[in-house]
């Protein structure tokens, strides 16, 4: 017993100890998440050195694994080896982003308009050449037809709609709300994704000029976290060639809410915000007790915390209430009876399986025969994350890395772990990037 609260303790104290290794803290997250971009992004060719796919893609599973446990636990050693470079950094390309002057500013926004409507014509492109239809991915389609029963007045949970095969709505309204309004102008619904992919980089670009954020400090490095940031989210490959079949995409703006507003420090509104992102994935519930946390660190209160709580729930309840009341069966037991369907069938696929060919840990454990651990590993993926934030959430910076390692987690450990539920945990490292490089620095 001694020994185990010996390694609990050294665990909780493990971090960057001195002011400069921990101002390099935004650039080992940076580095981090690139290097999961590039896992995604290079998954199919690194897989191919190892004697079957899905060994390679167990490997890669425990890699990201390794990588999220970095985040929330940075080591002094790596903190020590990147001082030196961030002060390069800092020298040689942050007086180039952190200047006074109106030009260099319109530079800035020009340079950002440009990235912006690049990122948005390549996903356009890629969206042009699939039309919306089952054969190719089933969640647009989906979308369709409960946007279509919405109009009409009806209830879309409880009804089966037919792809041809049959499939109940598996997620919630904050998700495919959105859609409603391409539907009612008749357009293609995936304008919406275009439409995300705008205002997530909005609320990056804000960042860039915030004074809050770089006019307190002319060596700031918030700008070129903010610019790194943005570059990832709007040119990694995945992301752009999962346009044409996207439907996750309003979940993205709404966590990428929630992490500004955790930036701007704004309590009740991260509250509403985070109402709106359970509203829409039923794995986002891993975030509430970490927010709860958050907002007790910040307050010092039960309360307030108890009180932000509520209001989360009310925000839930708001936009999920009418559909939860009029059929609570296929409002929650529904989408897990199907998932968990869908996981058995597709693992019975073997090889050919999507679990056997995406980055996760849940087939190799079941070709292990013991799928029994499959539960505890999903329970120990909520759980863990909650025990550690408790004594070891601080900041900003610590609650949206949290996030990140648990939706990474969660993802791991799906029955099927597609591959898109990785980039709400890319986002919320990216702005956990903003949230470190935004610290005061002791230099």
């Amino acid at each position: 017993m001694q020994t185990l609260f010996f390694w609990w303790d050294y665990i909780n104290t493990i971090g960057l100890k001195t002011a400069k290794e921990k101002s390099s803290q935004w650039l080992s997250i940076l580095l981090l998440l690139g290097m999961m971009h590039i896992g995604m992004d290079a998954r199919y060719r690194i897989v191919s050195f190892f004697p079957s796919r899905e060994i390679g893609f167990f490997v890669l599973g425990v890699a990201y694994l390794v990588m999220a446990l970095l985040l929330i636990t940075p080591l002094p050693a790596v903190g020590r080896f990147l001082v030196p470079l961030d002060d390069w950094i800092r020298r040689t390309f942050c007086p180039m982003l952190v200047g006074r002057r109106w030009w260099q500013g319109g530079m800035i926004g020009f340079v950002v308009a440009l990235m912006i409507v690049a990122g948005c014509w390549l996903r356009w492109l890629v969206i042009r050449q699939l039309p919306i239809e089952p054969r190719f991915a089933d969640m647009l389609p989906l979308i369709q037809g409960a946007c279509d029963t919405f109009l009409k007045g009806a209830n879309p949970y409880g009804r089966l709609f037919q792809m041809p095969w049959e499939l109940p709505l598996t997620f919630w309204p904050g998700l495919w709300l959105p859609y409603l309004v391409p539907t009612v102008m008749s357009v293609d619904i995936r304008w919406v994704h275009v439409g995300v992919v705008v205002g997530i980089s909005l609320i990056f670009s804000c960042f860039l000029w915030r004074p809050g954020f770089v006019a307190s400090n002319p060596n700031s490095a918030i700008r070129l976290a903010a610019f790194s940031s943005l570059f990832l989210f709007l040119f990694s490959s995945e992301p752009i060639l999962f346009s044409n079949i996207a439907h996750t995409p309003p979940q993205w703006l709404w966590i990428s809410l929630l992490a500004g507003s955790i930036l701007l420090k704004r309590p009740c509104l991260s509250a509403v915000c985070l109402g709106i992102v359970l509203s829409g994935r039923q794995t986002a519930v891993v975030f509430a007790p970490l927010m709860a946390i958050y907002w007790l660190r910040v307050s010092g209160s039960f309360r307030t915390a108890a009180i932000l709580s509520v209001v989360a729930g009310g925000t839930f309840l708001v936009i999920c209430g009418p559909f939860l009341f009029l059929n609570p069966d296929a409002f929650i037991v529904a989408p897990v009876q199907h998932y968990a369907a869908l996981g058995s069938y597709d693992y019975a696929q073997g090889a050919a399986g999507f679990s056997a060919n995406t980055i996760g840990l849940s087939y190799m454990i079941r070709s292990a025969q013991i799928s029994w651990l499959l539960p505890i590993i999903s329970a120990l993926a909520v759980l863990g994350p909650w025990v550690l934030a408790w004594k070891r959430l601080r900041s900003e910076t610590d609650v949206l890395l949290y996030m990140g390692f648990s939706a990474v987690v969660v993802a791991l450990t799906a029955p099927i772990p597609w591959h898109y539920e990785y980039f709400p945990a890319f986002i919320l490292i990216a702005f956990a990037a903003l949230a470190a490089a935004s610290e005061e620095d002791v230099v």
